[in-house]
């Protein structure tokens, strides 16, 4: 009796559905910072304390990445995939329940645990799919699902919390995870060929970190995560309390920024492919200094709507160019352990950018935070880190690529 034939799923397929996965990871990530003023008043939170929520759950990502990296390429990426998904889906619809900010963080902490391997198995499932000369543009339209959850995603979230109550979102974007997770395990084959391939040493720890490649991808990981993270879980109470921004105007907001970013993110993976992704990087970096420094530290009479779309979209391309870049640097079996590493430096670097803030940040009596300044002048700094940083790997990679060698190799 010959085998059942082995279900296949196309470029475009893939590209779809990990959008859908990057999006619902990211609703559930980002609603919580612009929802964090009206959950702080509904638990007694205090604003300043509202980055301690955010870090907690990049802090659990952190360490499962890093506990996990040496054994997500053992498994079957469909299955990673699925179960993240479930363990996500349940967490969120359990943070609805919280009475207090310690269930609130009891329910983000777990849901941080199983969101780790998701984008790892997803960008995995991208590179072993989509070939080097078009992942810039794939890698792309992947992170249109970043976008997506800042044009959709958040403003719905928010409205829903404003018609009903805060509850309301956690339990909606709960519901999506496991639906998503539904079509996942419809459409998505089995992803073995990772572990299949032969003559090829998996992911290992001790060896990697003794790749120049590797470590610089990973410190210039850390670095994007930091340098927005500073600023990204206060934005909402900073504009309301500090700027006088109306609560009702906040959606809008997001959803300007996002449809601006939703573009730019496209663009800067087509041209991470044709000029680079260092120059890219150059670019995007640029756009978001200027829009955190306009505001923030010069305190030019510019519009809000306008400084945020210049963060989100010098961000979000930033990202791009990033993750384009690192797509080179591991071997096709070894894909998930660094992309569970980079994962791991991303989130410990969020988590300690957002508890860095809460305590730099002070609430005054009236609501404002103070040493917004300062904060802003941090932010600026380890950005402009990124470019060089990108040029550097660039050149450790042409360097392997010239010499027929692989940095991904053990």
């Amino acid at each position: 009796m010959s085998a059942a034939p082995q279900k296949t799923i196309n470029e475009t397929s893939v590209i779809v559905l990990m959008a859908l996965i990057y999006f619902i990871n990211i609703v559930d990530f980002m609603m919580v910072m612009p929802l964090g003023p009206d959950f702080a008043r509904a638990l007694s939170i205090d604003p300043a304390q509202l980055g301690v929520i955010t870090g907690c759950y990049s802090v659990a990502i952190a360490l499962v990445a890093l506990a996990g990296a040496r054994y997500f390429d053992r498994f079957d990426r469909r299955s990673l995939l699925l179960v993240s998904l479930t363990g996500l889906g349940l967490c969120t619809m359990a943070a609805a329940l919280a009475s207090d900010l310690e269930g609130l963080l009891l329910a983000r902490v777990g849901a941080g645990i199983f969101a780790a391997p998701m984008t790892t198995a997803a960008m995995a499932i991208v590179a072993d799919q989509v070939p080097e000369q078009r992942r810039g543009r794939a890698i792309g339209l992947v992170s249109v699902g970043f976008t997506a959850a800042a044009v959709a995603g958040v403003p719905i979230g928010l409205e829903l919390a404003r018609w009903f109550e805060w509850h309301t979102p956690f339990i909606v974007v709960g519901a999506l995870s496991l639906l998503i997770c539904a079509i996942t395990a419809w459409q998505l084959p089995p992803m073995r060929g990772h572990i299949e391939a032969a003559g090829q040493q998996p992911f290992r720890i001790k060896s990697a970190v003794r790749q120049p490649a590797m470590l610089v991808a990973w410190v210039i990981a850390a670095l994007s995560m930091f340098s927005s993270f500073l600023l990204i879980p206060h934005f909402s109470s900073i504009f309301q309390f500090n700027y006088d921004y109306p609560r009702e105007g906040i959606s809008m907001l997001y959803m300007v920024g996002g449809l601006i970013a939703l573009v730019g993110t496209n663009l800067a993976g087509r041209c991470s492919d044709r000029f680079g992704a260092p120059l890219v990087s150059a670019v995007t970096s640029a756009l978001f200094v200027s829009g955190v420094a306009a505001l923030f530290v010069l305190e030019l009479p510019a519009p809000i709507m306008l400084v945020f779309i210049s963060f989100m979209v010098g961000n979000t391309s930033r990202n791009v160019a990033v993750q384009t870049l690192a797509s080179r640097v591991p071997a096709a079996n070894q894909r998930a352990g660094f992309n569970s590493l980079a994962s791991a430096t991303r989130h410990m670097a969020s988590g300690l950018a957002a508890v860095m803030s809460t305590a730099i940040l002070v609430t005054q009596p009236d609501g404002s935070l103070d040493h917004v300044l300062g904060l802003s002048v941090l932010s600026i700094a380890s950005a402009l880190l990124v470019p060089p940083l990108m040029y550097w790997l660039a050149r450790l990679m042409s360097r392997r690529e010239t010499n027929g060698g692989s940095l991904g190799s053990n």
